[in-house]
């Protein structure tokens, strides 16, 4: 039954709908007003919060709000591209990890900025 599965439903396809779960769950921690689970446990902020909160504004076009609640918010599609194809957007791999580790370069300094400046 599972070769059968794998044989019908394309590998992007899968990783799509895994992402999109994960996104459900986002969206039905915020709407029962549960929010960031790491939050909630550490009482420290995670590197996302505020992501959630951002995209709904971004969805409403408010791109201010969005900004101000995840100024990295608009990073978030090339990331997910990067997850379905398999890592591979740029025409080199070298370049791919490495644009990709400039985006979670500036997620770790916008964390470190909000923990210790904000």
């Amino acid at each position: 039954m599972i070769n059968w599965l794998k044989n019908r439903i394309s590998r992007p396809l899968l990783k799509l709908g895994a992402i999109l779960a994960f996104a459900a769950i986002v969206l039905l921690l915020y709407v029962t007003e549960i929010g960031c689970v790491f939050r909630n446990v550490t009482g420290i902020p995670c590197m996302g919060c505020g992501l959630t909160r951002a995209w709904l504004s971004a969805l409403r076009l408010d791109f201010a709000a969005a900004f101000n609640y995840h100024q990295l918010f608009f990073l978030i599609p090339y990331l997910f591209l990067w997850l379905i194809f398999d890592c591979r957007l740029l025409p080199s791999k070298k370049l791919d990890y490495t644009v990709i580790a400039l985006i979670l370069t500036a997620f770790v300094v916008r964390w470190i900025i909000i923990m210790f400046f904000v």
